[in-house]
């Protein structure tokens, strides 16, 4: 198998995405202003849909994923990178009937420390 090429990115292309990385959680809260309890649960119409509730603790779920996704590869020598299952994590870990405030929290700290990492 022959190696792709890498593409660098300038420092300002790394900067813009840093910075869109480092506003992600605050857009996350801009969003949720002013859900309510009923907003939070409610199914859209399309099949196969999460709730707002289920899409916040994904969204926790996935950003504690990537933060030690990112540790592995800067860390280890030979970094084994695993995927895992989003529906089953939805209903085993019950994103259907938790408070979203904890999970905002972990989606908060997971990219405050990951941020200090990329500056």
């Amino acid at each position: 198998m022959t190696a792709q090429p890498t593409t660098r990115l300038s420092r300002e292309e790394r900067d813009a995405l840093v910075a869109k990385y480092r506003d992600g959680h605050r857009a996350v809260l801009e969003v949720l202003e002013g859900a309510t309890e009923d907003d939070l649960n409610a199914l859209p119409a399309a099949p196969d849909t999460w709730t707002a509730r289920m899409v916040v603790h994904h969204l926790a779920d996935s950003e504690m994923m990537s933060a030690m996704r990112l540790r592995r590869l800067i860390a280890e020598e030979h970094p084994v990178i695993e995927g895992y299952d989003e529906p089953t994590f939805a209903r085993r870990l019950f994103y259907d009937d938790r408070p979203i405030e904890p999970a905002l929290a972990a989606l908060a700290a997971a990219r405050t420390t990951t941020l200090q990492i990329l500056e």
